[in-house]
């Protein structure tokens, strides 16, 4: 913003001058009467007759700069520095573009290699407030993994898939339900089926209620 401001305060000064300069135009030289008597002193004039043509004195003007060349150059100026302004705001709002979608690309790339590591409440939340019911959906079948992980009921892996999980959980009292849970995710997430609100809230008071469970000791 001071660096704007600079650069305002320095197209009001050219503003100025370029006008001072228009208004001026040129300037004249009067004759010197006194260097004019010592030039002449002791010559004889005689009255001109009629058909003598008597020449007329003219101010000679003297031209300081070219105005319209003066014009040209503030006016290019001015327009390049307005350019450089532009072309510095349009890349800060697509430098800003490009990073918020770098944050999106991390962020769903941290759901498939860290889920134990990323702070998945948050994003559970981000996911509800876009109403991203998939996305959702996923991030709290991950947060029932990272449950069953920190209660080392299981132990992740990234190589590992859900249904390795549920055999993992053997003839545990949360591994039916669990299976049941899994199929549903690998219909919607990787088969790409819609889920809506409705389906969200039904299948998310399941997850729920595991990591409830958990909790409770089961």
């Amino acid at each position: 913003m001071r660096h704007l401001f600079n650069i305002l305060l320095l197209l009001a000064g050219l503003f100025s001058l370029f006008a001072a300069q228009a208004e001026n135009g040129f300037q004249y030289r009067e004759q010197d009467t006194r260097q004019w008597s010592e030039t002449v002193d002791g010559e004889q004039f005689r009255e001109a007759t009629p058909d003598t043509e008597v020449p007329e004195m003219q101010e000679v003007p003297v031209r300081t700069i070219s105005t319209g060349w003066l014009q040209i150059l503030g006016y290019t100026l001015i327009i390049g520095i307005l350019a450089v302004i532009i072309f510095y705001l349009l890349r800060s709002r697509i430098a800003g573009n490009r990073r918020v979608a770098a944050g999106d690309e991390i962020r769903i790339e941290d759901l498939d290699q860290r889920p134990m590591e990323s702070d998945l409440d948050r994003l559970l939340r981000e996911a509800v407030r876009n109403e991203d019911w998939r996305l959702a959906f996923r991030i709290q079948y991950l947060l029932v993994i990272r449950a069953l992980h920190d209660t080392g009921r299981i132990i992740w892996k990234r190589e590992k898939t859900n249904h390795d999980y549920v055999r993992e959980l053997g003839l545990h009292p949360l591994a039916d339900d669990l299976h049941t849970e899994s199929l549903v995710f690998d219909r919607i997430w990787y088969g790409l089926r819609p889920m809506d609100h409705q389906g969200y809230l039904e299948h998310s008071n399941k997850l729920q209620r595991l990591i409830q469970r958990m909790e409770a000791g089961e």
